[in-house]
């Protein structure tokens, strides 16, 4: 396999909740609301929720407004039948967004929605080069009060 595997737009969601399933420690993930994405689609979210069952860490840097990320994890609070939510974080500046989710740190799906270009990689140096962005991006982001 290439290092990078380009994938279709029309495939991303597929490859993504096949990834997610596959996860056994961790799950980082970015989400920018400005884009028109709006809340998570119900099977994701259903995904999700086992993953938390499981035991899988779920952290999500999410880059817009504080209300729109408040309804988001609202949203999926809502959903997942667990004691476990998943980690939410607020970083200001939507023009450091990359948009990403990695799975267990050894594979990450990546792109960018507005040209409809996605990919998905487990080289390790690639992997390691998201892993260190994410771990900047937390660095960065704000705890914010997600519970009102």
């Amino acid at each position: 396999m290439p290092a990078v595997e380009f994938i279709e737009a029309q495939a991303i969601f597929t490859r993504v909740m096949s990834a997610a399933n596959e996860a056994h420690t961790s799950i980082k993930m970015t989400h920018l609301f400005e884009q028109g994405a709006g809340l998570p689609q119900q099977p994701y979210l259903d995904l999700l929720s086992s993953k938390l069952t499981e035991g899988v860490r779920i952290v999500r840097i999410g880059f817009g407004s504080i209300s729109q990320i408040r309804e988001a994890f609202l949203a999926e609070k809502a959903c997942c039948n667990t004691e476990a939510t998943i980690e939410w974080r607020y970083h200001p500046n939507s023009l450091r967004y990359q948009r990403m989710i990695m799975i267990d740190e050894k594979v990450v799906l990546f792109g960018d929605s507005a040209v409809g270009q996605f990919a998905r990689s487990d080289e390790s140096t690639i992997v390691l080069g998201f892993k260190t962005f994410f771990e900047q991006l937390l660095r960065e982001a704000a705890d914010i009060l997600l519970t009102k």
